[in-house]
């Protein structure tokens, strides 16, 4: 069975599975999203579904998702120049920045089998809430990067020249892996082909 908790990203601490706040997340990116949170330090939000209201007439602003890191978490992406950021849930709530006109909830989806220490996260989808007021402006998520970012996967599919420009410019930025991937290291299926060196 699969439940939704939704919660503030300040409480993280305070959720019932607090061990699975350091279970590795991932959220792919096209290369040009890639390169304007590298630059400005923000991440797109996606447009919410038409309709859609949150509490005592606020609105969603905007929504993002996270997938639980694996083997079918990297499939092959839409784009050839796609890549994928890694974090963990915890992470994730710490890197985030408070917007000032609007309010920040984390719905983690997962399987609820037996005891709450059994629950197992699939996704975490962020919702950004506000007012008409805030509605009207671009729905742009704030992060502190180097607390998000903790590696970066390119496709093995990808061009050769992709991984090297890649690599490039988060090294500019953060001193972290960027690794040639089809999943993260370390979990069922991975087959890292190359990873960048750290001194």
């Amino acid at each position: 069975m699969h439940t939704v908790s939704t919660y503030s990203p300040f409480d993280v601490r305070d959720h019932a599975d607090v061990a699975a706040a350091t279970v590795p997340m991932v959220r792919r990116l096209p290369f040009v999203e890639l390169m304007e949170l590298l630059e400005f330090d923000r991440l797109r939000l996606d447009p919410p579904p038409a309709g859609r209201r949150g509490p005592a007439g606020r609105g969603t602003i905007g929504t993002q998702e996270w997938l639980r890191s694996g083997a079918t978490a990297c499939a092959a992406p839409a784009r050839e120049s796609d890549v994928y950021i890694c974090s963990t849930l915890m992470a994730l709530h710490e890197s985030i920045l408070p917007p000032d006109d609007a309010l920040l909830h984390f719905d983690v989806v997962g399987s609820d089998a037996g005891p709450p220490e059994n629950f197992s996260i699939d996704r975490v989808r962020i919702r950004m809430v506000g007012s008409v007021r805030a509605r009207h402006r671009r729905p742009l998520l704030r992060v502190d990067l180097r607390s998000l970012i903790q590696q970066v996967l390119v496709p093995p599919a990808s061009a050769p020249d992709l991984f090297e420009l890649v690599q490039r410019v988060v090294r500019s930025r953060i001193w972290v892996d960027v690794i040639r991937s089809n999943a993260i290291p370390g979990t069922a299926g991975s087959s890292p082909e190359g990873k960048g060196n750290i001194q």
